[in-house]
């Protein structure tokens, strides 16, 4: 199942938490990596998202953080299991849990409208949210369960986790369900690298740093894993393959999302390729948002972006295909020329002796050192052009610049964001994505056996946040110059007790 086409989001509520808190914990128990999204009531000021200083940054997010609220957050669970030589299976379940703050909160406008264009229900949030507070622990409440609890059950399993663009997350979810934000961004990075121990996982920094796609959205990013995931598959390399629960009929808390590849078409006329490109709308294209959401007329379709995106692409690899032939030609025609002798000699000898007079003649024009190098060049392009040349298997990625709506409908900025589960979906994408950054980044693996991700030989993406503006990202480690914070270490002795009362 390489192209996924449902995915099942368990929703949560006041009303179902109870219930359905056994199977979150244990899904959070037995992971091998845990996604996670938040949807918020507000950022404050944008401008302080971008400032120059990153501690004025986290500075201006702290208080952001301590008057704002999380609305929802979304949990994926993946789970690996044994499977073949060429796919690597991950278990998945999914959750969205609704929120509602008990404490006074400020929501800015243009979050709500934000999440409203994306299918928000704020009458369900507030009817059923799951309350919860911000800040330290208060007295009695370890014992209660609560969302506060169920992220602590998530640190004691001391399971990686993972984000897309996940500084803001890990500040807001620090305050809302873990403990009062220090004061200084040094003292929170130290606090994280034991929160986290297994590591922290930005797939947009990933996307950014490695993968380098043409855009980093969320989104786009997904859309693009899966469409290679699939590919991969086809070509019998090394793919992710998910297995989800199966839910009866008659729960009423599971919600499918249809994320299905449209069909393709292999061949696009001209005429088509200028009206779909001009289609796009380039800022959309980009980010992965438009200022003129509602009223845009252009396209916001994330498959007719990858499809006009492989199809310049593809020119591209065409264009460097014809320069390869013509320089092969040449190169076949110099060698005919070093080749030339008399038509009747059969002396290998003298042929020798005739490429190398040759050769040195082309030496002066600066062409080639010797008769071994032309050989070599000769060689080396005429290989270069063969491989170039696409197999009927090596052709198959043309056929998937064209997405068309023949065998499926395509992921649209509506339909990927609708039914109120945003944060549920969100997650499942980021968990996904790193799970195609394991397969295409990873070691090789046995995969009848079951790994901690670390195993997967990805340390090196760990514990680093991209940053808007920044040509480096964010390291989450303990400085020597830091020490954790007091009501870090006051919790993390509240953990430990509570796992040793309950082994």
């Amino acid at each position: 199942m390489a192209d996924l086409s449902n995915v099942p989001v368990i929703d949560i509520h006041d009303d179902n938490f109870e219930e359905m808190w056994p199977s979150v914990v244990l899904a959070l128990r037995t992971s091998t990596l845990v996604a996670l999204d938040l949807e918020l009531s507000g950022l404050g000021n944008r401008k302080m998202l971008t400032a120059k200083s990153i501690d004025d940054r986290y500075s201006a997010l702290r208080e952001v953080a301590r008057t704002r609220s999380v609305l929802s957050v979304g949990i994926s669970c993946f789970k690996q299991q044994p499977s073949n030589d060429l796919q690597v299976t991950f278990f998945v379940q999914t959750y969205n849990i609704t929120l509602l703050c008990s404490e006074d909160y400020v929501v800015e406008p243009s979050s709500v409208q934000f999440l409203v264009d994306h299918g928000f229900d704020f009458n369900k949030q507030y009817s059923l949210g799951v309350s919860y507070y911000r800040g330290n622990d208060r007295a009695g409440d370890t014992k209660l369960r609560t969302v506060r609890q169920l992220i602590s059950e998530l640190i004691l399993s001391r399971v990686p986790i993972a984000f897309h663009n996940g500084m803001v997350d890990l500040i807001y979810l620090y305050h809302s369900f873990y403990a009062e934000l220090p004061s200084k961004l040094s003292t929170f990075l130290a606090d994280l690298s034991e929160v986290f121990p297994a590591g922290i996982y930005d797939t947009k920094y990933i996307t950014e740093f490695s993968a380098r796609l043409q855009a980093s959205f969320l989104e786009y990013a997904f859309r693009k894993c899966q469409r290679d995931n699939a590919f991969s598959a086809s070509k019998e390399e090394n793919y992710v393959h998910l297995q989800f629960p199966s839910y009866p009929s008659s729960f009423q808390n599971v919600k499918h999302k249809y994320i299905g590849l449209p069909g393709f078409k292999s061949v696009w006329t001209s005429e088509e390729k200028r009206k779909h490109a001009s289609s796009i709308c380039q800022v959309f294209a980009a980010h992965g948002w438009c200022p003129s959401l509602r009223k845009c007329q252009k396209s916001h379709n994330i498959d007719l972006i990858l499809d006009c995106e492989e199809e310049r692409r593809g020119k591209k690899r065409r264009r460097k295909r014809q320069k390869g032939q013509a320089a092969s030609m040449e190169a076949e025609r110099h060698t005919d020329d070093c080749d030339q002798s008399d038509a009747n000699s059969a002396d290998v000898d003298m042929e020798s002796s005739h490429v190398l007079s040759k050769c040195t003649k082309s030496q002066k024009d600066g062409e080639f050192h010797n008769a071994n190098e032309a050989v070599k060049q000769i060689h080396s392009s005429s290989v270069h052009n063969k491989d170039t040349l696409p197999s009927s298997k090596q052709d198959s990625p043309s056929s998937l610049t064209a997405s068309h709506l023949e065998g499926g409908t395509p992921l649209s900025q509506s339909q990927s964001n609708s039914g109120g589960h945003r944060a549920g979906f969100d997650a499942f994408m980021t968990g996904f994505v790193l799970a195609k950054y394991v397969v295409q980044y990873g070691n090789t693996l046995h995969t009848d056996e079951v790994y901690k991700i670390g195993n997967f030989g990805m340390d090196s993406f760990a514990n680093k946040l991209p940053l808007s503006g920044k040509d480096i990202p964010l390291q989450v480690t303990k400085s020597s110059f830091a020490k954790t914070s007091k009501n870090h270490q006051q919790k993390m002795e509240l953990l430990q007790k509570h796992k040793e009362s309950t082994t």
